[in-house]
């Protein structure tokens, strides 16, 4: 039997404007209370409920590009408790 642990989730939103345009970078990663999580699914979900996925790498860093917007956050990763977060603005 798997125990379930919270996932403890670390944003790190970069500010970075790809030119003119609206568009920025969010990185992060995500851990649990000792360890990062590698194979974790980050997703961020826009006000009309378009979502834009990426997973972690082996050591639970994440970057992805993203229209500036207000996301809920969503982080999953098999044998964890889903995260959700409240809205973020990126």
């Amino acid at each position: 039997m798997r125990v379930k642990f919270s996932i403890l989730f670390f944003l790190f939103i970069s500010l970075v404007i790809l030119g003119k345009t609206n568009f920025i970078t969010a990185h992060g990663f995500v851990a649990d209370k000792e360890f990062r999580l590698g194979n974790a699914t980050v997703s961020f979900y826009d006000s009309t409920n378009q979502v834009k996925t990426v997973k972690t790498d082996i050591n639970g860093n994440f970057k992805i590009q993203l229209k500036k917007n207000k996301y809920r956050i969503s982080v999953k990763k098999n044998g964890y408790t889903s995260l959700l977060g409240n809205e973020y603005f990126v």
